[in-house]
Formats: structure tokens, sequence, C-alpha cells
């Protein structure tokens, strides 16, 4: 079983998607249990879980139409994939600046297809360091040495878009204390 940090984060996550809410953001050094708790979601939804890659791309994402033997047809994307799951969008400050604004731009609509609309509805679960390192806040040896102007724009990509709207993340920054390895899950 989990220990009682990451417990507190995943029954946080389940109230709040009993209120409707569909996007998070789990913050956190590396080793803090973020992608635990993602996965723990993911149990508890039901749906599928995908988790693309940072290098993805828009398309990867999106999803994209292509001619096939003169028709189109349409190439579903992870967004498309995880409907009625969770997607992951792990490290998310690194994803793509127009990845990110697909992942916020999309809002449970519809995706088109020749068959008429799909529903692609997933939960989506963004991770994110506290700083570039890592390391900022963490009780570990290893001390953050990021500069404050490194600190903020790395936190701008997780809160700005490119035009300078506010990505709405809003109340669903949870952030996790980092755990020793054996400290992630509750002794039994």
């Amino acid at each position: 079983m989990y220990n009682d940090e990451i417990k507190r984060v995943i029954a946080k996550i389940k109230l709040r998607l009993a209120q409707g809410a569909r996007r998070f953001l789990i913050t956190g050094p590396p080793g803090s249990g973020r992608i635990i708790a993602a996965r723990a979601i993911g149990e508890h939804i039901g749906g599928p879980f995908r988790a693309p890659h940072h290098t993805c791309s828009v398309l990867a994402l999106a999803g994209k139409t292509r001619h096939v033997g003169g028709g189109t047809a349409y190439q579903f994307g992870e967004i498309y994939m995880a409907r009625g799951g969770v997607l992951l969008l792990d490290d998310y400050p690194e994803f793509m600046r127009s990845s990110q604004d697909i992942a916020q731009c999309y809002g449970g609509d519809p995706i088109y297809t020749a068959c008429g609309p799909v529903p692609a509805d997933p939960v989506v679960i963004a991770t994110a360091s506290p700083c570039p390192c890592g390391q900022l806040g963490d009780l570990s040896p290893k001390r953050c040495d990021c500069s404050a102007a490194m600190v903020e724009r790395y936190l701008a990509r997780v809160w700005r878009a490119r035009d300078g709207a506010t990505y709405n993340w809003s109340e669903h920054k949870l952030a996790l204390v980092p755990q020793s390895r054996g400290g992630l899950y509750a002794q039994a």
C-alpha cells in the first residue's frame, strides 16, 4: 500500500474528480511518488492509462488525418487513446509549448471521425519538479543550485501559455514531499 502522503494526494484527486475536475498537476521532487499517485488514479478510473514521452509531437498527441487510397483516415492521437482513462504528461514543462497548448485547450470536446463524433474525455494528470534540477525544497543532501530566474522560467512553462494566458490547473496543484525509496509504500 502507499504511504500517507501519497494516499492524501490520491484522495484529493478522487474528491476533485467527483466534483467534475479533469486536469491535475502533481508537483514534487524526483522520487516523491508523483507517477505512483497518477497510476493509482488510473486504476481507480479503470480506463486506459497513456503516458506519452515529453518528446512526442503535437500530431502524436492530438492525432492527424492522412489520405489512404483516395479517402481520408483519421490516425488517433494519445488524447483519444486515453479516452475514459488517464493521460499522464510526466515532466510537463519538458513538453513542447505547442503540445502543452493542445493538452490545455482540449476540454473534453468530441473528436470528429468519418463515423461521426467520438468522445475523448481523459483525465489529464501532469507532473512537474519544483525547479529545473528537481531539488528545490528537497530534504536530501543535494541542494538546489537553480537561480530564482531559472525557477521562474521553469514554473512559467507549467502555468502560462505562449500567448501569456494562464493554464487552468487552478486549484489542482498537489505537492508531494520527497520520500526515501522504501518510504513510498507503507510498511505491511
